[in-house]
């Protein structure tokens, strides 16, 4: 918006920027966040403590798929024998 602004002989273009509509927006940005600010909840999240590690189960089933594509289920580390499906 340039306007022209006549005084004394001559007329001149005003070529300043109006900042009062950014202003305007720019404070009505800010209620807009700083009401929403509140009701945006974060969740809680329920991290472990060092203390709280899981021990191992004492049984311990494990699935093997060999290259050949056979299947062995091994059912504890004491025993060498997988079992083969």
């Amino acid at each position: 918006m340039v306007g022209v602004v006549s005084r004394g002989r001559g007329r001149r273009a005003i070529s300043e920027i109006n900042m009062v509509p950014f202003i305007d927006v720019m404070l009505v940005l800010l209620i807009i966040f700083m009401a929403s600010a509140p009701l945006i909840t974060t969740g809680v999240v329920d991290l472990p403590s060092m203390g709280k590690a899981k021990q191992r189960p004492p049984s311990v089933i494990e699935v093997i798929v060999g290259a050949d594509e056979a299947i062995r289920i091994r059912m504890d580390k004491a025993d060498p024998e997988p079992v083969t499906i």
